[in-house]
């Protein structure tokens, strides 16, 4: 396996809850994320799922800089991040990129397409030419062709929309790229052709993404190494392959369980989530998901399970990790 490029120890991000009108006080928190660890390897896609509210999207958005951290440490080869002063921060968010979920939301609605790419380099000093002339290039790269530079976006399908937003996020030679829900937004037919881009770029330019989403089929299709959070917690990370086989935790079953089949005869064992996502403010104690769980005992409801490895690059936080996982039926994508 490659080198670490980025390193989270401990993240977390809570957000205080006041009252009163004259003199606010803060009566609680909601730790959106709550002491996550994690490793993205240089040349991966780690995909961070969970259903919409348990925090992967804070989670990408402190990685990049763009929250401060309550507490914990973010290493880009061995630098913290979280530990930087702004002007330290403003050279670092170069080498970090995004690619957001709206296509047209993220782009200046005023500004032409080649001026939307050449933006970032302008930030960081390039020339007007070598600005004009990277554009055109990555225009071409996604697929779109410097024919378009003079246009706006109004004036693009949302597939081409977020192949605009790829190229400026690829301007300036990024790390890594935190592509946060960048195909919910479109059409199916659509979606594949936007993951393939993404794909066919990474093995040309050697990228690296931690992807965000909530939809484990499109993970299957692009992920290398899957993590998976509940409220503000990962409660499991795995290979793919290691976790779309034998997930051994009961969120991650259930999850995969909410896969549409292709087939009518495929059916999966019935292990769907009960409930709604409870308020991340009311968790007190022991296991987060346990409210929802089947298999919940007594230790659930009372001991917080950590984080532990089950294999070999194959990580659990459930006290009932080795039985579920000797129990699964396979899954079928």
């Amino acid at each position: 396996m490659a080198e670490p490029l980025v390193e989270i120890r401990n993240l977390a991000k809570h957000f205080p809850i006041t009252k009163g009108i004259v003199r606010r006080r803060q009566v609680s928190e909601i730790r959106a994320v709550d002491g996550i660890d994690l490793t993205i390897h240089s040349g991966e896609t780690l995909a961070l799922v969970g259903e919409s509210g348990c925090g992967k999207s804070t989670a990408g958005r402190l990685i990049l800089g763009l929250l401060p951290p309550t507490d914990g440490a973010i290493l880009h080869q061995g630098v913290d991040i979280a530990a930087m002063n702004p002007a330290q921060l403003r050279q670092m968010r170069s080498r970090f990129q995004m690619i957001f979920q709206d296509p047209f939301g993220s782009l200046n609605p005023r500004m032409t397409v080649r001026d939307l790419i050449a933006e970032p380099l302008k930030i960081n000093g390039y020339g007007k030419a070598e600005r004009l002339e990277k554009a055109d290039a990555l225009l071409e790269a996604v697929g779109l062709g410097s024919q378009h530079a003079s246009r706006y976006p109004h004036e693009f399908s949302g597939g081409q929309r977020q192949r605009i937003g790829i190229a400026r996020a690829l301007a300036l030679g990024p790390d890594l790229v935190v592509a946060d829900e960048p195909v919910s937004a479109l059409d199916v037919s659509v979606q594949a052709q936007v993951i393939n881009l993404m794909q066919d770029l990474q093995q040309d330019l050697g990228l690296t993404y931690l992807f965000i989403s909530h939809d484990l089929g499109i993970v299957h299709h692009i992920a290398d190494r899957v993590a998976v959070m509940y409220l503000g917690r990962i409660v499991e990370v795995a290979t793919k392959a290691a976790l779309f086989a034998s997930p051994a935790h009961p969120y991650t079953r259930a999850l995969l369980d909410a896969i549409p089949v292709s087939r009518p005869d495929q059916r999966r064992p019935e292990r769907a989530l009960s409930g709604d996502l409870p308020d991340v403010a009311s968790v007190v104690g022991g296991c987060r998901f346990a409210p929802r769980c089947p298999f919940a005992t007594d230790r659930c409801r009372t001991e917080d399970p950590a984080l532990r490895d089950l294999a070999a690059g194959h990580s659990v936080a459930c006290h009932h990790a080795e039985a579920l996982r000797a129990d699964n039926s396979k899954p079928r994508i």
